[in-house]
């Protein structure tokens, strides 16, 4: 194991450097960012001339009669949660997204078209060795080194807020922690087994690209597909259906909904490793036994996603709805027919030159 690691250190340890520093460099970018935010409005509402504006007419500010220490604090607690707490666009959480995604794609890649995989199977190794030390250092170590970022970002974060504000709590909660690092290996291993899942790299560049962008879609579609269910099944009011399916997919539920499902990855990627020289064609799907359980995983998939965000149930529109839910579906499994079960629709089809490069032939017929 150690000889395979020294390996895959001296092979790619150019791109290991580049993309730790990068990740390291982000969140020390977003500290000093945040910390710079907290601090210009907390030097703003704890000035004298904020003060005395304030403290002449309360509710022209806030809206409500409240104590000017009190406003201050709730002000401070709402920035800080939000520079520590919040999981979305501006967060360094979603760059280092980015970065480990990025890197992923390229460095299976790399490997693939440079034979890299077929030397190490020639190597007295076991695949299920050469399998694990290349996840470990691919998914696992961008993941640690995130982990280190997010701790310094934390830390930096108390050492230059508690020092004025000593009653805000800046502790990241375990569920965050968890709930990121679960979501940078669930994008690793998506970006593995389909690079061993489909051959050819634009589609499986398309396929990562559609799924990425339709993850949080997919999401929310389970949220109000759920919440239709419940509105049909029970009495209870809308508001506490909400509040019960909110909590259900943003708590230790989905989190461990997403480990279960990481550790299914995980071992689908090691047997599709394992058959990797065995079945190393060009085709949509690379494995001919992926072929059926695709045709139906795609569909329903996209079926969800419409059904969650185009399609409410509404008895008004019920019929119009399923019909072009199902006109849509039945065009995507006539496009998936052909991709998977006809290879020669991956061939250009359109020729853009028509003119040989080669002189026809003399006829040699009399």
């Amino acid at each position: 194991m150690r000889k395979l690691l020294k390996m895959l250190w001296l092979r790619n340890r150019t791109i290991f450097s580049v993309l730790l520093a990068s990740i390291f460099s982000t969140y020390l970018l977003a500290t000093i960012f945040d910390v710079s935010l907290w601090s210009k409005y907390y030097h703003k509402y704890t000035s004298a001339e904020f003060k005395e504006k304030y403290l002449a007419d309360p509710t022209a500010i806030f809206g409500e009669d409240i104590s000017y220490q009190s406003f201050v604090d709730s002000e401070m607690a709402f920035f800080n949660e939000s520079a520590i707490e919040r999981v979305d666009v501006a967060n360094p959480f979603f760059a280092v997204f980015l970065l480990v995604m990025a890197t992923n794609i390229f460095l299976w890649m790399m490997d693939k078209h440079d034979n890299y995989d077929v030397f190490l199977f020639s190597l007295p190794f076991k695949v299920r060795q050469i399998y694990w030390v290349k996840v470990a250092g691919f998914i696992f170590t961008p993941i640690a080194t995130a982990g280190l970022g997010l701790l310094v970002f934390e830390q930096f974060v108390k050492l230059n807020v508690l020092e004025r504000f000593n009653n805000m709590s800046t502790q990241y909660s375990p569920y965050t922690i968890t709930l990121q690092g679960l979501i940078l290996l669930f994008g690793g291993l998506i970006i593995l087994c389909g690079f061993l899942m489909f051959g050819s790299t634009p589609w499986l560049l398309v396929i990562l690209g559609g799924f990425g962008f339709t993850v949080l879609s997919f999401v929310t579609a389970c949220q109000r597909i759920l919440a239709q269910l419940m509105r049909l099944m029970t009495d209870m009011p809308n508001t506490a259906i909400n509040i019960y399916v909110w909590k259900w997919f943003t708590g230790w539920p989905f989190v461990w909904a997403i480990a279960i499902i990481c550790v299914l990855l995980m071992y689908a990627g090691q047997k599709l490793f394992e058959q990797l020289l065995r079945e190393a064609d060009e085709s949509f799907i690379r494995h001919e036994y992926l072929k059926k359980p695709m045709m139906i995983a795609i569909p329903v998939y996209a079926a969800i996603i419409l059904a969650g965000d185009y399609f409410y149930w509404e008895r008004e529109t019920l019929v119009v709805n399923i019909a072009m839910l199902l006109l849509i579906l039945a065009i995507l499994v006539i496009i998936l027919a052909k991709l998977i079960y006809n290879p020669a629709v991956l061939q250009y089809p359109i020729v853009l030159n028509q003119k040989s490069r080669h002189k026809p032939k003399d006829d040699m017929t009399p």
